[in-house]
């Protein structure tokens, strides 16, 4: 069994090395990037994490943010859908969650 990890972001240059470094341990299947559309240096950090499998880049932004929010998570499951055995897993997060265990 593997975990997949599944992230919608935008503009997340700040933090998303440090999240994709904490997801990638948990996220042993990798993890799918939807970007909604960032304007800075997200993508690029992101297409260089180990743990990112594939980076989805939408054209342009969508100001109908209720239909993009469905749009965007459903394009990030259909992506890890692709990878996926039947015995694995989803984990969705946003840039800013942490899980942390406690032994």
């Amino acid at each position: 069994m593997k975990i997949y990890g599944i992230t919608k972001i935008r503009n997340e240059e700040k933090i998303i090395q440090e999240t994709l470094d904490h997801w990638g341990k948990i996220c042993t299947g990798g993890i799918i990037v939807v970007d909604d559309k960032s304007d800075d240096k997200t993508v690029e950090i992101c297409k260089a994490h180990p743990a990112v499998k594939e980076v989805i880049e939408v054209a342009e932004w969508d100001f109908d943010r209720e239909r993009a929010e469905w749009h965007l998570r459903q394009l990030g499951l259909e992506g890890a859908q692709s990878l996926a055995n039947k015995d694995d897993w989803f984990c969705y997060f946003d840039a800013d969650e942490r899980l942390y265990f406690d032994d």
